[in-house]
């Protein structure tokens, strides 16, 4: 089990970095960079709406004050792992 999880995570920062068998390709990692950031997206936006910080309503929600505080490494990194579906379904269910 510890195997195939650290496979995977190493694909993961393989993938983000870009790298291939002829070196390092940029342009797959900027796409699969948007791939993962654009599920991650989805994922909070099914949350609430009223979650992210908004001028007109003269307050923040500081949990989530800008989109891009949670479009990271890290939360992608997540997503890949399944950690943040497991995270999310625990706090809906609370």
């Amino acid at each position: 089990m510890s195997d195939e999880f650290d496979d995977k995570l190493e694909r993961f920062e393989r993938l983000w970095e870009g790298v291939t068998p002829k070196g390092i390709n940029r342009s797959k990692a900027i796409r699969f960079r948007q791939y993962m950031r654009q599920h991650v997206l989805q994922k909070f936006h099914k949350r609430q709406k009223g979650q992210f910080a908004s001028a007109d309503k003269g307050h923040f929600n500081h949990n989530f004050s800008s989109k891009d505080q949670f479009l990271t490494k890290d939360n992608c990194r997540k997503y890949w792992m399944g950690e943040l579906q497991r995270e999310i379904r625990e706090s809906e269910t609370f």
